[in-house]
C-alpha cells in the first residue's frame, strides 16, 4: 500500500510541475502586459495607429476603439468627395494587423495576439 502512495504521490508532483511551467509563461505575460499598460497615456502628439493599439489592449474590442477614435474626432481618408470617414472596426482590424504599423513592437505583438485569440475564440476575451 505504501508503494502505491508514494507512486501516486510522484504522480502528482509530475502533473503538478508540468501546469506550473505552462502557466508561469502566460503569468509572465499578463505581468508583462500589467507593466507596459500602467505607463499608457494617449497624447495628442500620438499617431493613430498608437492610439488603436494602446486602446485595443485596454478595451478588448474593435468596436469600442473605433468608437472612441471617432469620438475625439479621428477620420480616415478616403476617395469620396467628403475626403474622410468615420472608423469602423474594420478599419481598427486592419491597423492592428498591419505589421508595419508604427508603434512599439512589444505593444504591437501584444495586441495583435490579443486580436488572434479574440478572433479564433469569438469569446472577445485573451485570458
Amino acid at each position: 500500500m505504501n508503494e502505491i502512495i508514494k507512486k501516486k504521490i510522484l504522480e502528482l508532483n509530475k502533473v503538478k510541475n508540468n501546469i506550473e511551467q505552462e502557466y508561469e509563461y502566460e503569468l509572465d505575460r499578463i505581468n508583462q502586459i500589467i507593466n507596459i499598460i500602467s505607463s499608457f497615456d494617449i497624447n495628442q502628439t500620438d499617431n493613430v495607429d498608437e492610439i488603436v493599439f494602446n486602446l485595443y489592449i485596454l478595451l478588448n474590442s474593435v468596436k469600442k476603439v473605433a468608437d472612441y477614435i471617432n469620438e475625439i474626432g479621428y477620420r480616415i481618408e478616403t476617395t469620396s468627395k467628403q475626403g474622410k470617414r468615420k472608423y469602423n472596426s474594420n478599419d481598427i482590424t486592419a491597423i492592428i494587423k498591419n505589421k508595419d504599423a508604427m508603434v512599439n513592437n512589444e505593444i504591437k505583438t501584444i495586441a495583435q495576439e490579443i486580436q488572434m485569440l479574440n478572433y479564433k475564440n469569438v469569446s472577445k476575451r485573451w485570458f
